[in-house]
């Protein structure tokens, strides 16, 4: 297929890019309140959450030992239970965390012959819920491996894995489906540096409070709920 014939692509990260929360956080409490998931092994990821946040561990640690632990928090727990609270948790936050920006953004993308595809670490019970919401074409995100109708305790999704992200995008590049001239990423801390690079064009939205490196060291645009729409659109112009 001649390239001017391929769609174009834009990655975007969910969590406080897209979803202006930590989606794994809010779904374990959604889980421990409802009585579906263990107070003691809550109790270690939020002090794993701790230790990254005072830079006792780093992110790659993090990921590996909080996806762990949350496939041993699901092992044996109903899909269908499990389910039905990410629908919950959905259907009462979405207004509530999601940037007012997003879907404009996602239209505007879609409009300019953009695939919008999800990278994210968090949990695919609800980021393929707001992601089917939100009307993207893919999503790439933690899935847990399950047999009749139950969880079986262990990830089946590699995007945990250091260079997760980026290793998938490169998958994706590698496949030749898309124009990778005007290929295109939105993230919104280091943790997306990988994911950033491998595209022509990277974007910082909605940045977190640690991305001043970032921002001087690669002089890649910025933007925030209330210019991003401004702002893609003159990258599109």
């Amino acid at each position: 297929m001649n390239s001017k014939d391929k769609k174009k692509v834009a990655f975007w990260d969910f969590d406080n890019t897209v979803w202006g929360a930590y989606s794994a956080d809010q779904f374990l409490s959604y889980l421990y309140v409802s009585g579906v998931f263990s107070g003691p092994l809550r109790d270690q990821i939020q002090e794993l959450v701790i230790q990254y946040s005072k830079d006792e561990i780093d992110y790659n640690t993090l990921c590996f030992r909080f996806g762990g632990l949350w496939g041993v928090g699901f092992w044996g727990l109903s899909v269908q239970r499990v389910n039905e609270i990410a629908e919950e948790l959905v259907n009462i936050e979405y207004n509530n965390c999601m940037h007012s920006s997003t879907p404009v953004l996602i239209d505007l993308l879609k409009e300019k012959g953009y695939d919008n595809i999800i990278m994210s670490l968090g949990p695919s019970e609800v980021v393929e819920r707001v992601g089917s919401r939100l009307g993207v074409d893919g999503i790439f995100s933690a899935k847990l491996t399950t047999s009749n109708g139950v969880y079986t305790g262990s990830l089946e999704s590699t995007i945990h894995y250091i260079d997760g992200k980026k290793n998938c995008v490169r998958r994706i590049k590698d496949s030749g489906k898309y124009d990778w001239h005007r290929s295109m990423a939105l993230g919104d801390s280091p943790n997306d540096i990988g994911m950033l690079e491998m595209v022509e064009i990277p974007i910082i939205l909605n940045p977190t409070h640690n991305i001043e490196e970032v921002v001087e060291q690669y002089n890649w645009p910025v933007f925030d709920d209330e210019n991003a729409v401004e702002g893609l659109r003159g990258i599109l112009s």
